[in-house]
Order: structure tokens, then C-alpha cells, then sequence
């Protein structure tokens, strides 16, 4: 994904070393030269890494000091921020192809011990990382989205309004004192917690959240204080609208999957051995049920004409004559008993 601001520089999730594929969000009036929106799939349980690969010269610091910070935000909550160096991407670019050099964000590190010290500038990371400190790795992982019928009351519309998007921002800083250990564990909690009700969602097909993953031990890793002489708005910014494939099915991103057609409404031509021998199988049970069809109706009809007959014949049987007062003339008594 590229902003029409900042062409040289390309942001993408990969997962299990595949770039995701993209889909363009189309919707109207949604358009901004420095923001970019794209679609992808995301599979449930899937770890993921942010990708940036910068073309040479895309991004040029105005000081030393400066360098770019990529800001990462999971459903709309803040998750990380990782810094990107362009002095460092330049390095890069003579072992990359294309003259690019890429640079990963796959999570998040924190540190579980609790002390830390500042790094001499200089002095390489793994001869400052004291006993006391242990370091983890918490990876980004798309998940389900757990749903539920309970009230909506106490959650704020602007809390769930982000669901389904990942956002990556680009902010010039300035570093503020040498690197140091990272300190503290993380804060974060995904945006929809353990169960959303599903009336936050208000009829978005969103059933996938990103979060992090589980802790994993990890080596060295630095952290860099920083200041915004710039300010603090974005230079660039990019939108991953993640979604399962069925939720971007039914929101018209992707064509829907087409049922099967009949084997009976293709060309006999078309069809392979084994769809030949089931369609035959098919029609010879239909012609079997067709002709049980027949013979049970025809069974029905003569049952049923042999006992109108034995009626008929009870009713004349009953018939019997009734003599008249008058002598001279016999009545017929028709009453049936």
C-alpha cells in the first residue's frame, strides 16, 4: 500500500513470509492524499508482521537526530511505536534489491524484569542488558471476534469505532538521550476485550479482531526516548481494513463464491469419469422412485375401485320389498339402512 504523498515508501502485512493481497476500498469521498485504505484477509490465528520498504531517497531526515516514528494502532487503540531510521534504511538499500530497504514491525517487547540501565552511545546492546531484565516478544495475531447479545450501554461508540482496522502512522520525532532497555509491560487491551456485544458492531461484518500474541523470550532490543519538533501530525498514514472472507464477500469487496452448477445442466463433454458414473447413478434412482411412484398409485386405484364396488353391492342387498295395504300394488322400499 502507497500514499499518493509519499510513493517511494510502501507499507504491507505479511504473514508466514507472503506479502497479504490488497483490495481497494472504492467507497466515495473517502480519498486523502496522505492516508491510504486497503482490504485484506485475515485468517484466524494468523501471526503477522508490518513490512515498510523505502525506496532510496523516499525518505529524507532533515537533521541527524531525526528519524521516523511508525505508530501502530490495533482496532484504534494504541499498541507500539518503532523507530525507523533513514540513515540506516540508506545502509540498507546497497543489499536490497531495487535499491529498497524494508524494515519489520512483528510486535511488541516488553520487559518482564522490571530494571534497566541506559546504554553508553556506542556499546553494543548485548553487553548492557542486565540479570534483572528479561525481555519478551508479544507478536501480532488476528483472532476471533467473540460476540454476544448483552447491553451495549456502557461501551462508547468512539471505543469501537475502529474495529477491523490496523493503522500505521508515519511521524517525524527526534531522538532525546542515548537508547535504552525497554521498561515496563504493556498496557494494552484489545479494543472489543473478551466478548463485544454484537450491537457495537451496528451492522458491519466484522467477526475478526488483531491483538497480541503470546509472550516469547527475546534477545536484546532497545528503546529510544523522543521528542516532535514537527509536531505530531502524521506525514503518512495507512489503513488495513481486515476482514475474514466471508465479511468481505458480503461487504461487495470480493465476488461471492459461486454454488456448483448441476451435473445434469452440463456438458456431458465437460465431465470427468467419476462425474459421468454419478450422474448415471443419479438417474437411474430417479427412473427406480418414478416407477415405485406409478405402481403405488396403481395399487391405491384398484384398492380403492374393488371397495366401492362391495358397497355398492351391500346397498342392493339391503333393498327388500315392503308389502302396501293395498293388496293390488307391492312397494319398493329404497331406504338405505
Amino acid at each position: 500500500m502507497r500514499t499518493a504523498t509519499l510513493p517511494g515508501v510502501q507499507v504491507k502485512l505479511r504473514v508466514n513470509g507472503a506479502d497479504l493481497h490488497e483490495y481497494a476500498d472504492n467507497r466515495d469521498g473517502l480519498y486523502t492524499p496522505k492516508i491510504s485504505r486497503q482490504y485484506v484477509e485475515a485468517v484466524s490465528g494468523a501471526e503477522f508482521e508490518i513490512c515498510c520498504a523505502v525506496e532510496y531517497g523516499a525518505i529524507v531526515s532533515h537533521t541527524q537526530s531525526d528519524v521516523v516514528a511508525c505508530h501502530v494502532f490495533l482496532d484504534g487503540k494504541w499498541a507500539v511505536a518503532r523507530v525507523m531510521d533513514p540513515s540506516n534504511l540508506a545502509r540498507a538499500h546497497g543489499k536490497a534489491e531495487n535499491g529498497t530497504g524494508e524494515y519489520s514491525i512483528i510486535g511488541r517487547v516488553e520487559n518482564v524484569g522490571g530494571h534497566y540501565y541506559r546504554r553508553p552511545f556506542g556499546k553494543p546492546m548485548d553487553n548492557v542488558c542486565s540479570a534483572a531484565a528479561v525481555l519478551i516478544k508479544r507478536q501480532y495475531t488476528f483472532a476471533e471476534l467473540a460476540t454476544d447479545e448483552s447491553s451495549a450501554n456502557d461501551i462508547k461508540p468512539e471505543s469501537v469505532a475502529s474495529l477491523g482496522e490496523l493503522k500505521v502512522q508515519l511521524i517525524w520525532m527526534r531522538r532525546a538521550g542515548a537508547p535504552t532497555i525497554p521498561s515496563g509491560q504493556s498496557d494494552f487491551i484489545p479494543a472489543a476485550g473478551e466478548i463485544l456485544p454484537e450491537k457495537c458492531l451496528k451492522g458491519r461484518a466484522i467477526s475478526r479482531m488483531a491483538t497480541l500474541g503470546e509472550a516469547k523470550a527475546c534477545g536484546a532490543h532497545a528503546a529510544q526516548d523522543a521528542t516532535y519538533p514537527y509536531g505530531e501530525e502524521p506525514f503518512a498514514t495507512f489503513i488495513f481494513k481486515y476482514r475474514s472472507k466471508r465479511d468481505l464477500q458480503i461487504e461487495g469487496v470480493i465476488a461471492r463464491t459461486p454454488s456448483p452448477s448441476l451435473l445434469e445442466d452440463r456438458d456431458p463433454g465437460s465431465l470427468t469419469a467419476e462425474e459421468a458414473r454419478g450422474l448415471v447413478r443419479r438417474m437411474r434412482a430417479q427412473q427406480d422412485k418414478q416407477v415405485r411412484v406409478k405402481r403405488e398409485k396403481r395399487s391405491r386405484s384398484v384398492t380403492h375401485d374393488s371397495d366401492t364396488a362391495t358397497v355398492a353391492s351391500e346397498k342392493r342387498r339391503r333393498k327388500r320389498a315392503r308389502a302396501s295395504h293395498d293388496s293390488r300394488i307391492d312397494v319398493i322400499d329404497l331406504t338405505d339402512f
